[in-house]
């Protein structure tokens, strides 16, 4: 879903194009998907975590060992870029060496927005998760109309794109996954029963992907942000739908852990441009053709193959070197870290 919107939005400029059949088709399929995926990606994470009480010294440990593939991935593609010159010849010597300081600071420097929200989600979570558990089942339900009504209000045109103290946006503290997981910890908690409605999961896909066509005719090209309605449907109606799957398999738990470098490696600034661009000079000439979506959908899988190959390698790689005693630096510094707080504040 992600890798298919990013193809739509950077490589073919669906918002550049005029309306045509195939316009439609994609943006529907592609284009209104990117969000769904990677809601969908953060609230699977969410439902596991708010299954028991979260240590802070486990979620900063997942962080931790996050922030290792931001910065292997972030360097290396900071080299390459340097190395096939893919840095634009009239930046000036301070926005190069800006550009290489953020190479080692993936996280803070918001070289993914997603990368970024997701770990600054993970050194919240469990202060968020005590305090919601403090709530009653009242107040808890209380706080999630409050963030979805917030959310729902970016919808509108009076704040759409706007600053006020209501819109979300992302950023080391994305108030988008915070109400999410508000919502996603109250279902989990008091009305698990709501996941084991497959027919619901239905519904709400089928409706999601209808408002998903109302916004391809209304917004013209453009990607529906969190809580567009077409955007909740369809991740609540995915998740249902293979909540209900029950089966067990090695390769998809295999495959899964290599899923999240293909968006680190096509969204890097440099790359993104480059890598869908080429795939452009082909489907320009076949935009207007029968062959334009099964072509897309080769474009994604076939860049997902090579990106989860190269994860691979990566992983081997890492096996061999920081894998070898995982987490020991991080365990290391932990426990100074204590010693230090202990003796300053006495607690």
């Amino acid at each position: 879903m992600i890798i298919g919107s990013h193809f739509c939005l950077f490589g073919l400029q669906l918002r550049l194009r005029p309306m045509s059949a195939n316009k439609v088709l994609l943006e529907t399929l592609f284009l209104t998907q990117g969000r769904v995926g990677a809601i969908l990606f953060f609230i699977i994470t969410a439902y596991f975590l708010c299954v028991s009480d979260l240590p802070v010294h486990k979620s900063f440990k997942k962080a931790w060992i996050l922030e290792r593939t931001l910065l292997f991935w972030s360097l290396l593609l900071t080299l390459i870029s340097f190395l096939v010159g893919l840095l634009p010849s009239q930046e000036s010597l301070k926005d190069r060496i800006k550009f290489i300081v953020s190479a080692f600071l993936p996280t803070t420097s918001n070289c993914w927005w997603f990368a970024t929200s997701y770990m600054g989600f993970l050194i919240i979570a469990p202060f968020l998760i005590a305090g919601l558990k403090a709530l009653s089942q009242r107040w808890h339900f209380v706080l999630c109309v409050i963030a979805l009504f917030a959310g729902l209000s970016t919808q509108l045109p009076i704040f759409k794109n706007s600053n006020s103290v209501i819109s979300f946006s992302p950023g080391i503290i994305n108030l988008d996954f915070i109400a999410i997981f508000t919502i996603v910890a109250y279902i989990r908690w008091y009305v698990p029963w709501l996941l084991q409605k497959r027919t619901l999961g239905i519904i709400c896909c089928t409706i999601g992907y209808l408002w998903s066509l109302v916004h391809v005719f209304t917004k013209r090209g453009e990607e529906p942000t969190t809580f567009n309605p077409s955007v909740l449907f369809e991740v609540v109606g995915w998740f249902i739908v293979f909540y209900n799957f029950h089966f067990s398999s090695k390769a998809i738990n295999g495959l899964a852990s290599h899923v999240f470098s293909i968006y680190l490696i096509t969204e890097f600034s440099t790359l993104r441009g480059p890598i869908w661009n080429y795939f452009t000079l082909i489907s320009d000439k076949i935009y207007s053709t029968v062959w334009m979506v099964p072509y897309t959908i080769g474009i994604v899988i076939g860049v997902c193959v090579l990106c989860v190959i190269l994860d691979i390698v990566k992983s081997c790689i890492f096996s061999l070197t920081v894998d070898r005693k995982k987490g020991r630096v991080f365990e290391f510094l932990w426990s100074k870290t204590n010693n230090v707080i202990t003796r300053v504040f006495r607690i």
